[in-house]
């Protein structure tokens, strides 16, 4: 069964963020582009377009791979790669 990616992940920014934990938009904003650049590196990693991406698409490899990404293309340490 295939899950759209982008159907959670605006859900997760729009409701789950805000209403259920209460978190402030720059919070948001940031949790945002942290998963834009994620997404961005899997639709390239699995090449396929990154609105037919689906939630099994990002697995411990693809995460894995976006830590390292971030790490050595964007020189973001360990404590500071989560964007």
């Amino acid at each position: 069964m295939n899950h759209p990616l982008a159907s959670f992940i605006k859900r997760f920014l729009s409701h789950y963020l805000p209403v259920q934990k209460g978190l402030s938009v720059n919070t948001i904003m940031a949790y945002r582009d942290a998963l834009k650049l994620l997404i961005c590196y899997a639709a390239d990693t699995v090449k396929i377009a990154v609105d037919q991406l689906q939630v099994e698409d990002i697995g411990e490899k693809i995460v894995l791979g976006f830590l390292d990404h971030l790490e050595q293309n964007r020189g973001c340490s360990t404590r500071t790669r989560n964007a």
